[in-house]
């Protein structure tokens, strides 16, 4: 069953907890899309797609990927008519910290 929470900066956390299931997926979606945007702006929403995997100021692209990857985790990233979405699947729940230490 699906739990939804709306913290009070009006961010919605989508979250199920499924018995016997030791893996995670996060998902970061973004209601913006190529739909809503004009001649001027086309293409903008698949560039912030990849400007999601720049990196950061203290590690590269590479090495939070790479973070991941070595516990047989993913990253992925697609860009929609009305959404971005940018996300990871860990193996193992205990592993989370990876994800958050970015």
């Amino acid at each position: 069953m699906l739990k939804v929470t709306r913290l009070k900066n009006g961010l919605k956390i989508i979250t199920e907890h499924i018995p016997d299931v030791h893996s995670a997926t996060i998902s970061v979606l973004v209601s913006v899309g190529s739909a809503v945007e004009n001649s001027q702006m086309n293409g903008a929403s698949h560039f912030v797609e990849h400007l999601l995997f720049k990196g950061t100021e203290t590690r590269s692209a590479q090495q939070i990927a790479q973070s991941i990857e070595d516990y047989g985790g993913s990253l992925n990233a697609f860009t929609e008519k009305e959404l971005i979405m940018q996300g990871s699947c860990l193996n193992r729940l205990e592993l989370l910290w990876i994800y958050f230490a970015i």
